[in-house]
């Protein structure tokens, strides 16, 4: 197995229950901060005996404290397997290009251990450790870009759970110099070169794949699920060649193109580039099955990219505030005491958009679209997550009544579940 130390502790930590309620919106672009309520009624998932149940906890501090306590040693041995350079010399290459790196799912263990560790600390008052778990957390998300790894596992790193930590911390008071560090640490990864280097790799292990379809019929059986060899048979007489050629010029066309993109941050300049990738040939059959899409592998990155700006500027913005005792009127006086650079949104290559209020800020990039819509955080889906709105809008806290009647209507709810009728 790929990178060892870290699995293991990751494999250590305990099994958290899922479904720690961090996206709750009373209103369009507002979230309850979760970690200002003393008594957090919630309906969450939770291993009991080896089978996993939907049960109502009256207070999930109370649940999720003592695992949380007792597993800080694991939590540090994770921390410590990224302080050296080890993890690249644990990649196991002994199957030639069949490794997969370290598995996306073998470290949800550890993101869902620092959100809720951060969640609890925040709730009891320890601000410092807090903060120091979530830096390691992104310091080990730093460190897994690092490893070789394919496509399909790299895709998943954008969808790590390390925003609402963040959030978190930014509704505390934080002195310059903890906003300083967790800026400094989210500056430090880089979703779209990983993607990058994961296309390269998966294409490779792709002209090895198409290799043992010319060769091993048992193995494309298998692969293509087919019933009998008639087709194969047919396809390694002719179609086999141009299959493999249509789909290395399509690969390189979308490599070079997103080459492209990273250096002008904008998936708008990919999409325009490349448009719609056009659909194979019929007897083109390994092309159909390994053929990426633009608009929804390659928008990931890019989708992850904005959000770390957003990030990064909003950490800005109230290190600015500390500075001045105000929020600046545009974003480029952020540079260069607090930004290198005027923050971009990575969804069309131009700057974030801003705006100072009587006592805050709106702060959003264009959506999907690659249009401002005026910071609209809404969605057809209804989706909370703040990266799902027609625009990707930095969310606000609710207010203290928004929050109280949040857990209210959570005890009245969790009341009625575990009242016997």
């Amino acid at each position: 197995m790929a990178c060892p130390i870290l699995v293991a502790a990751a494999n250590d930590l305990p099994e958290l229950p899922p479904g720690l309620p961090t996206r709750f919106s009373p209103r369009p672009g507002v979230i309850v901060d979760i970690t200002r309520i003393t008594n957090l009624a919630a309906e969450l998932f939770v291993i009991r005996g080896g089978k996993r149940d939907v049960v109502w906890i009256s207070n999930v501090w109370t649940e999720i404290g003592p695992p949380i306590d007792a597993s800080r040693l694991a939590w540090t041995r994770a921390v410590n397997a990224t302080t050296n350079e080890v993890l690249l010399h644990q990649v196991d290459w002994s199957q030639g290009m069949g490794f997969t790196g370290i598995p996306s799912r073998s470290l949800w263990p550890l993101w869902r251990w620092c959100s809720q560790a951060t969640a609890l600390q925040l709730q009891r008052g320890e601000l410092d450790k807090a903060l120091m778990v979530t830096a390691n957390a992104l310091r080990i998300l730093h460190c897994s870009q690092g490893v070789p790894t394919t496509l399909s596992e790299i895709a998943r790193q954008p969808f790590y759970g390390y925003e609402a930590p963040i959030w978190w911390l930014l509704q505390r008071d934080l002195n310059d110099a903890q906003l300083a560090t967790l800026q400094d640490t989210l500056s430090q990864l880089d979703f779209t070169v990983a993607h990058l280097r994961a296309i390269e790799l998966e294409r490779a292990q792709m002209i090895q794949a198409c290799e043992t379809l010319l060769t091993d019929t048992a193995k494309a059986r298998i692969l293509f699920g087919y019933n009998g060899t008639v087709s194969l048979h047919l396809w390694r007489l002719a179609p086999s060649h141009y299959d493999l050629g249509w789909y290395l010029q399509t690969v390189q066309s979308q490599i070079e193109g997103l080459r492209e993109a990273i250096e002008q941050r904008s998936f708008q300049h990919l999409f325009h580039r490349l448009g719609k990738t056009n659909s194979p040939p019929a007897t083109h059959i390994f092309s159909k099955n390994f053929t990426w899409n633009v608009s929804s592998f390659h928008m990931l990155p890019f989708k992850a990219e904005t959000r770390r700006e957003i990030q990064m500027t909003a950490i800005a913005l109230n290190r600015f505030r500390l500075k001045h005792a105000r929020y600046p009127e545009k974003l480029n006086e952020l540079v260069p005491d607090f930004c290198e650079d005027i923050p971009v949104a990575w969804m069309n290559g131009r700057s974030l958009l801003y705006e100072r209020t009587s006592d805050f800020f709106r702060l959003w990039s264009v959506g999907e679209d690659g249009v401002d819509q005026g910071g609209d955080p809404l969605h057809p889906r209804k989706n909370n997550w703040w990266m799902n709105g027609v625009d990707f809008v930095w969310p606000t806290a609710a207010t203290p009544e928004e929050t109280r009647q949040y857990a209210e209507d959570r005890f009245a709810e969790w009341k009625a579940a575990t009242t016997k009728p």
